[in-house]
């Protein structure tokens, strides 16, 4: 049985959760073959993102940034833009990302699902533990002109991955298409045709998604 994190969310609330897996099988088929557990978790406040803006609107989230105690794990400056990552605590991951969403002093927000989910412990195990998927970090990080990762997955999948650029928009596709399960499948990011920068690739599947940051310096 695998677990999609999409479907299931974060706990957004104290005690007994409620978790719907599905058993490997085809899409059109998923509404029939699946099964729920039940785990006790606590409410989930807190999480990372990575989040970009105007030069000119510094002043301003600075003093979003104090109202919520944010943690600044990273910050590069551009022409004209700011890119930061920023760990918090106290307010729901969903919560903030629609408040920034919906500013227009943000140019976009960007969450880390890695962080999310590791960092979730509940007190009663699950019942069933499926085989987790891997995707390894891009090395070399600065890069130029390419950068490597690899994926591997417990089960064959059909996986697109993206890059996305510092305020959201697609770049290029990677790869469209199916990796076998116990595959290890390695992907190069070619910079040959961009500027320098901070980018983010993507790996997205029925039950997959994870963001990455990588820097191109030329």
């Amino acid at each position: 049985m695998s677990i999609d994190p999409q479907k299931c969310g974060l706990p957004n609330l104290d005690g007994q959760q409620t978790i719907i897996g599905y058993f490997n099988g085809h899409e059109e088929v998923f509404t029939k073959n699946r099964d729920t557990t039940y785990i006790t978790a606590p409410l989930f406040l807190g999480g990372e993102l990575s989040v970009g803006f105007l030069i000119g609107n510094d002043s301003v989230v600075t003093k979003f940034k104090d109202s919520l105690n944010v943690a600044v794990q990273s910050r590069s400056e551009y022409t004209n833009s700011i890119v930061e990552t920023w760990r918090f605590t106290g307010i729901q991951l969903d919560t903030l990302l629609n408040i920034i969403n919906n500013d227009e002093r943000f140019s976009y927000a960007v969450f880390h699902p890695d962080f999310m989910y590791q960092s979730i412990t509940s007190v009663e195990e699950p019942k069933s533990i499926p085989t987790s998927y891997t995707i390894s970090n891009a090395y070399p990080n600065p890069f130029n002109p390419t950068t490597r990762f690899y994926v591997e997955l417990p089960e064959s999948q059909l996986i697109t991955i993206d890059l996305y650029n510092s305020i959201g928009e697609k770049v290029k596709n990677i790869f469209t298409g199916l990796i076998n399960a116990g595959e290890r499948s390695f992907f190069e990011i070619n910079g040959n045709d961009l500027s320098s920068g901070i980018y983010y690739y993507t790996v997205k599947s029925k039950n997959i998604f994870k963001a990455a940051k990588i820097v191109l310096l030329k």
